[in-house]
This record gives structure tokens, sequence and C-alpha cells, in this order.
């Protein structure tokens, strides 16, 4: 994802170049953060780039979320994980199995 895409979806003004470059640290470590859970990087996938989002957005409200275990994301952030991961694992020949 480039940085204009990144400041896009996340509504940063294009001259904030503290935060557009603090939004592009924290989607390094989102990215380091996604695969630690499994997820491969993927940004052909909508639902990879708005796990992104999510992360950065928390980071960005809160620098120390990812350090502190009771503020870890919630049950979306996990669903989207689950989701990403079962869509990287299944190849579409064992999605598309006939179950007759």
């Amino acid at each position: 994802m480039t940085e204009q895409e990144l400041a896009r979806l996340l509504h940063i003004d294009e001259d904030d170049d503290l935060s557009i470059a603090n939004a592009v640290m924290y989607q390094g470590a989102a990215e380091e953060y996604l695969a630690g859970a499994g997820v491969k990087k993927d940004y052909d996938s909508s639902l990879y780039k708005q796990a992104i989002i999510v992360l950065v957005t928390r980071s960005l409200d809160r620098p120390d979320m990812l350090t502190k275990f009771s503020d870890m994301p919630g049950s979306g952030i996990v669903a989207m994980i689950a989701q990403l991961r079962r869509r990287q694992n299944v190849g579409p020949a064992e999605s598309e199995v006939d179950h007759e």
C-alpha cells in the first residue's frame, strides 16, 4: 500500500508528514503482527487492507497498544485474522469440493 493510499484510507491530510510517517511505521508493525498470526501479506485482498487499517488506526490512537496485553485488538480483528488465514490456507480446489 502506498503512503498516499494509506493516508487517504486513514483520512490524514497529505501535508501532515509526521502523521504519515507514523502511519507508515505502524503499517510495518501491523504487517509483522499479521505475519506472526499466520497471515501472509496480500494487498490484493480488501480484507487484508482493512486489517492493516484497523491495526494502524489503533496504533495511531494508542501507540502503546501492542505492548499492553489487556488492550490487544478485540474480536473484530481476531475474526479478520481467522478469515484471512482460512482464505490463504484453503485453495480453490478444496473450497469447491462437491459434497454429493
